[in-house]
């Protein structure tokens, strides 16, 4: 691998460690957010307590529950953060896919919102395990995802689904078409280059104005030096 493309790989990975750690601080932003203001009520509540009026107890018990489930949510948040970020430690280790690919779509999902489009993903029927990087796949699923969310409009629906057998797994995603052209290509090009550092590869159909992706991904990667770089 050549110093321009190091420098490259370099660049893509951390444009997508930075949109995803962008979209996780604005989600965390959104859990404070809300609890500033649910605080904010139960210091209205202790006022007026403490003014002699009575607090009623429905009152108490929705300022306790819009609070537990902020914890939760925030708690949730900061787990998938941390998870992303211990991906960089090692290129090779073994990968619950299906968990993976869960917390990856939890984080998408701000981006999906941001289209108005609607995603859709049913939970995998049985674990799957395989042996990889990480954060590499983690990055060539992020890749498929924005390539279809650039076309995608309001009302849109994005569709991903994962299956697996003995000699590794695929990643489906279906989404809108977008019109050719070189920042398209770019992207494809980015992403069978991503694949293919995995020793995976692209497949890439399209039917009535919808672009179909699968990322073939085997269940363990090449020897070093088995698959081109991006």
């Amino acid at each position: 691998m050549d110093e321009a493309n190091t420098e490259r790989r370099r660049d893509t990975g951390l444009a997508f460690f930075g949109a995803v750690t962008a979209g996780i601080s604005h989600d965390l932003n959104n859990v404070i957010s809300t609890i500033d203001q649910v605080t904010g009520l139960l210091a209205d509540l202790v006022a007026g307590a403490e003014a002699g009026r009575p607090v009623p107890l429905e009152r108490l018990q929705t300022v306790q529950e819009r609070l537990r489930r902020q914890t939760t949510r925030g708690a949730g948040i900061i787990k998938r953060l941390n998870t992303f970020a211990h991906s960089t430690d090692e290129l090779r280790r073994e990968i619950s896919l299906d968990v993976l690919l869960a917390d990856l779509l939890a984080i998408g999902q701000r981006y999906v919102d941001l289209r108005k489009a609607r995603l859709e993903a049913p939970a995998a029927p049985a674990p799957l395990r395989i042996v990889g990087d990480p954060f590499r796949l983690q990055q060539a699923i992020f890749a498929a995802l924005q390539r279809l969310l650039g076309s995608a409009e309001s009302g849109d629906t994005i569709t991903v689904a994962l299956a697996g057998g003995k000699d590794g797994a695929a990643v489906t995603l279906t989404g809108p078409l977008g019109a050719a052209g070189s920042d398209q290509d770019a992207g494809r090009a980015q992403l069978e280059g991503l694949l293919a550092g995995l020793g995976g590869r692209l497949e890439r159909s399209v039917a009535a104005d919808r672009e179909t992706l699968v990322l073939r991904i085997p269940g363990e990667p090449p020897p070093a030096g088995g698959g081109a770089e991006a």
